[in-house]
């Protein structure tokens, strides 16, 4: 299953290198710059729709001292790839899915 949202943050580039960039920083440094990505995203109900997911995922929560800034939540995983991060779903039996039509940086 995919999130209405998903290939709307896949589809372009900027975006989607927006968001693995803070997942990223998630990872590494536990401290995520949403103000950055919201620039990026550039749609206010894109982004709201967006965090409203990872925030019900528990996967951020938002930092005390800065609604600019997130940390990670008690349910984010440290092997979360980009796109489930972007809404996608794991198939039914567990596997992620095979489908590359939707990739943001296709292979050639």
């Amino acid at each position: 299953m995919t999130r209405d949202f998903t290939w709307r943050l896949r589809a372009f580039s900027a975006r989607a290198a927006a968001i693995a960039t803070l997942l990223a920083d998630l990872k590494s440094r536990r401290l995520g710059d949403v103000s950055a990505v919201e620039a990026v995203v550039g749609d206010r109900a894109l982004w709201l729709e967006v965090l409203a997911y990872w925030r019900e995922k528990e996967w951020v929560v938002p930092a005390p001292h800065s609604p600019l800034y997130v940390f990670p939540g008690p349910d984010f995983p440290d092997d979360l790839e980009l796109p489930r991060f972007c809404g996608e779903e794991p198939e039914p039996d567990g596997e992620p899915s095979t489908d590359t039509s939707n990739d943001v940086f296709p292979k050639e």
